[in-house]
């Protein structure tokens, strides 16, 4: 697992079950193929997930078998949300999660 954040996505051809696959562009120029008929990527396409840091699980082939949004994060998220935190403010989930704050 790998805490990475992504650019874009480029839709591939679906599986031969009809499940929809990606390549993922990652910030740091590298990319990688999501697995074949894999559940996650039915929700890659949320605009949640582009610019924002998330736990990246590699295949031993190198294929993305998993993305999520790291745990500390979400429940940032939620609290800025219910407490419409100004993204400027100090409280803002950007400016206090280690994920956010690594150097």
């Amino acid at each position: 697992m790998a805490i990475r954040t992504i650019s874009f996505l480029t839709r591939l051809k679906s599986s031969v079950n009809g499940n929809p696959r990606f390549r993922i562009h990652f910030d740091d120029g590298s990319s990688a193929i999501t697995s074949s008929d894999a559940m996650f990527c039915y929700g890659l396409e949320n605009r949640e997930n582009i610019g924002q840091p998330v736990e990246v699980t590699f295949t031993r082939a190198g294929r993305v078998s998993d993305v999520r949004i790291p745990k500390e994060c979400k429940e940032w998220r939620e609290l800025d949300k219910q407490f419409k935190t100004d993204p400027r403010s100090p409280l803002h989930h950007d400016n206090r999660c280690s994920v956010h704050n690594r150097v």
